[in-house]
């Protein structure tokens, strides 16, 4: 209701001939009264238990390096995985220096989908806090990953 009266009231100053610079301001008063909650509800969907690790004693991996392959096949094969096996995932990708391990955990109360969501937002997440490193910890509200060398 209020943004109702706020809206009418825009339109109403807009439509009382207000010259240039009012009828501007309005207008982009307006803009901002309808952007500003999209930009808010963007900001709030970010998941607020979403923790990370980024664990630099098992060093880094380099661009384009058989670990980073193994890494994404490895992120692959977690986000299109089909059978629940109880919300618990232990997988590997590669071998010798360049393998990796990773274990992933689901809350026991979601299903498959939501599973595979937070397991993709993870991984997300991860890339972009902890890029490079060889071995990460990540978890939320619904899952846990963790992925080492």
């Amino acid at each position: 209701m209020e943004h109702e009266f706020l809206y009418k009231s825009v339109i109403k100053a807009m439509g009382k001939g207000e010259g240039g610079m009012a009828m501007g301001s309005s207008r982009l008063f307006l803009l901002f009264y309808l952007v500003l909650p999209f930009l808010a509800t963007l900001t709030l969907t970010a998941d607020q238990y979403f923790q990370d690790r980024c664990i630099s004693a098992a060093g880094n991996y380099t661009t384009n390096s058989t670990y980073q392959a193994n890494l994404n096949n490895l992120f692959f094969q977690l986000t299109s995985l089909t059978e629940f096996n109880y919300g618990f995932y232990n997988l590997s990708a590669g071998e010798y220096t360049t393998k990796v391990n990773a274990i992933a955990l689901c809350r026991g109360d979601i299903n498959q989908a939501d599973c595979n969501g937070c397991l993709n937002d993870t991984i997300s997440e991860l890339r972009q806090r902890c890029p490079f490193y060889k071995e990460v910890v990540g978890w939320s509200e619904f899952c846990m990953l963790r992925y080492a060398n």
